[in-house]
């Protein structure tokens, strides 16, 4: 099979994961500056948390799955509590896990894609959607975080 229909393959798995969370893929899928579809980028939401999905090949032809969650914007003088808290949620959470990236706050799953089947394309999903609806309140009020 070609490296693209490999790749179309998780397209078509993501979008089948989206549709049986109630949402039509469609309307997910991500649109660039001019209004065109980005492939294997959705956008899509969990409660109040923000959910980002993206199925991408690095330059050296691996093929890898993401869903993220923007959770809150640093806005903290001091953040190293924030850091901890979040370390310690590291440690009690199953695969998905907190990171830092340009000010921001991100929960994340991300995975290669070769051996995913759509069981566990869904429960990325779930567990991506349901640490950041869980958490993103709690950390925005505890530490005053923005989501602008």
């Amino acid at each position: 099979m070609s490296a693209q229909k490999e790749l179309d393959r998780y397209y078509d798995m993501v979008e089948e994961v989206i549709t049986e969370l109630g949402t039509r893929a469609e309307q997910c899928r991500t649109l660039d500056t001019h209004g065109e579809v980005i492939p294997g980028q959705w956008n899509l939401a969990k409660g109040s948390a923000k959910i980002l999905a993206d199925v991408y090949t690095t330059a050296e032809g691996l093929s890898y799955f993401c869903v993220a969650a923007p959770v809150m914007m640093i806005t903290a003088s001091d953040p190293n509590k924030l850091y901890e808290k979040l370390l310690k949620l590291n440690h009690q959470m199953y695969s998905a896990s907190f990171s830092i990236n340009q000010g921001w706050v991100w929960l994340r799953i991300l995975r290669e894609c070769e051996g995913m089947d759509k069981k566990e394309c869904r429960s990325t999903f779930d567990r991506v959607g349901w640490y950041a609806d869980q958490y993103d309140d709690m950390l925005k009020n505890e530490f005053g975080g923005s989501v602008t």
